[in-house]
């Protein structure tokens, strides 16, 4: 599938009118209590985007964490060539984005753009490490809800890769 991202130029921001048990339902906080989650939410940006917006770009620099609050967003890989994309998988309520910034390089390794109307919860690296620096407990937590879900986005991704594999070698 191609397809020509659109970039919005800012985001649009309101006061978060987001719940503990919301923010609750982001894999990576399920197991942080209320204070941890009010300071979290402190640290937070909402932004919302239309359908077929661009969240992130594959390549760019990248140094935020998203959490989707509504709707969904399709990713994209590109293919070898460059001008072609493929996508890979639809990420819901609750679901992360761009975690990758928070443990390794800064490049974002796929494209995200809303499939429907969305609303994502935007933190910058900077922000959440110092807060995991200041309250080790919330770092914790949040880094092994983060390795429990790069385990199991690992293992769906195997299993695919073999599938592939078999209907190759058939």
């Amino acid at each position: 599938m191609s397809f020509a991202p659109q970039v919005r130029s800012k985001p649009w921001i309101r006061p978060l009118l987001v719940s503990n048990d919301q923010l609750r339902r982001v894999e990576l906080f399920t197991d942080l209590n209320d204070p941890s989650l009010d300071e979290l939410k402190a640290l937070a940006e909402p932004w919302e985007a239309a359908p077929g917006e661009t969240l992130v770009t594959e390549s760019s620099q990248g140094e935020e964490l998203f959490a989707i609050a509504k709707g969904r967003v399709e990713i994209f890989l590109s293919l070898p060539g460059g001008s072609q994309s493929e996508s890979i998988a639809i990420l819901g309520e609750g679901e992360v984005l761009g975690e990758s910034t928070l443990v390794g390089k800064a490049r974002r390794i796929a494209t995200a753009v809303a499939k429907d109307d969305v609303l994502v919860l935007k933190w910058r690296k900077s922000d959440l490490l110092t807060l995991f620096e200041q309250e080790p407990a919330i770092g914790y937590r949040f880094m092994y809800a983060l390795a429990k879900m790069v385990h199991e986005r690992l293992t769906s991704t195997n299993m695919n890769l073999r599938n592939a594999l078999n209907q190759i070698l058939r």
